[in-house]
């Protein structure tokens, strides 16, 4: 949502998982005011990886230090991603 907010533009993210289906490609656009998510774009997509979620998000910040810093933000999705592979 902070990159939409920062830039208007969407999420693009590419998500398989373990059964036999596609992977899919999605675009999607965060209704802020609901907080509702809408799907711009759904398609079926040959990706190699068997699981997983990649996600792009095209942002703009002040890189500064310390808490609310892109640098913090970075930080707290590796340790969250970690954490989800560990339990996994």
């Amino acid at each position: 949502m902070y990159g939409q907010l920062t830039t208007g533009a969407f999420n693009k993210d590419h998500v398989a998982n373990f059964s036999k289906r596609p992977a899919h490609y999605f675009e999607i656009h965060i209704d802020t005011a609901k907080n509702v998510p809408t799907i711009l774009k759904d398609e079926t997509v040959d990706w190699k990886k068997a699981q997983g979620t990649r996600v792009e998000i095209e942002l703009e910040a002040k890189y500064q230090k310390g808490r609310h810093s892109v640098e913090d933000y970075v930080r707290q999705t590796i340790i969250a991603n970690l954490i989800d592979a560990h339990l996994h």
